[in-house]
């Protein structure tokens, strides 16, 4: 039998976007309640684990930070760099030395901000950045874990894979978004968004391998939308939160629903 659902929004929800993935030769059932928390409990908890890691943490000692700042300088010497072909690279070792210039302590909130900078490099769109990228980050990685209580680490690192959590699923509500405003037959509109991602290996390196597998589903027509709701590999958000498709329909109009 169908899952019981206790909200009409929730069951209107999951037809309109189910209605937009299906599979052929099957009825969009109703939506099972979704696994995982939404993306406003997933950001709560991302800021608790941070505050939780600035509490535990310790102030680096400028000679504690200018070393790192010579050991990325060692890993750009080895690397091949360029500044000219590895502009990203260039600006977050930069942003390094400049802060290094200050003599001031460094707290574990500067020291993330600035590993962001050097994520850019990690990102880029060249292949060869993108392995310069990952060894500074390495090499900050591997200073933090060596200079911060290790509370202050696990906390940090809880923080970081919840902030990416967050980030991957507000690509999937813009992608919903989009889907909802384009003038393709609804069905068509989706898929082509999730096809886009399939399609572009950088984008969807983005994504857990799991996520990549349901996102390749997706875009194929292997998996409807209700499937997803059950497996929750891309919450948060719930799909129930995923509000932005107008015109939400009602499930009166299937016969044969199935869990």
């Amino acid at each position: 039998g169908a899952a019981a659902l206790t909200e009409p929004e929730q069951a209107a929800t999951g037809a309109a976007i189910g209605a937009a993935v299906p599979v052929a030769g099957r009825a969009v059932g109703a939506l099972m309640r979704p696994r995982g928390p939404t993306a406003k409990e997933v950001k709560e908890d991302y800021q608790a684990a941070y505050r939780s890691a600035e509490a535990a943490a310790a102030d680096v000692a400028p000679e504690q930070f200018a070393s790192l700042t010579y050991k990325m300088q060692d890993t750009l010497a080895t690397s091949g760099f360029n500044p000219i072909l590895h502009p990203k690279a260039n600006v977050a070792v930069n942003a390094y030395v400049e802060q290094a210039k200050i003599g001031q302590p460094v707290t574990i909130n500067q020291l993330d901000v600035l590993r962001r900078v050097a994520s850019r490099a990690a990102r880029s769109s060249s292949d060869d950045e993108r392995r310069i990228g990952s060894r500074l980050i390495r090499d900050i990685d591997d200073f933090i874990k060596e200079s911060q209580p290790e509370a202050a680490v696990r906390e940090l690192e809880k923080a970081r894979m919840l902030y990416a959590q967050l980030s991957r699923s507000k690509k999937i509500e813009a992608l919903i978004s989009r889907a909802g405003r384009s003038k393709q037959e609804r069905s068509v509109a989706v898929r082509s968004q999730f096809q886009k991602i399939a399609d572009d290996e950088r984008k969807l390196k983005q994504f857990t391998p799991a996520e990549q597998e349901v996102i390749k589903n997706l875009a194929s027509g292997r998996y409807d939308i209700r499937m997803l709701a059950a497996m929750g590999p891309l919450a948060p958000p719930r799909i129930r939160d995923l509000r932005t498709i107008p015109g939400a329909i009602s499930t009166a109009g299937y016969g044969g629903l199935t869990t």
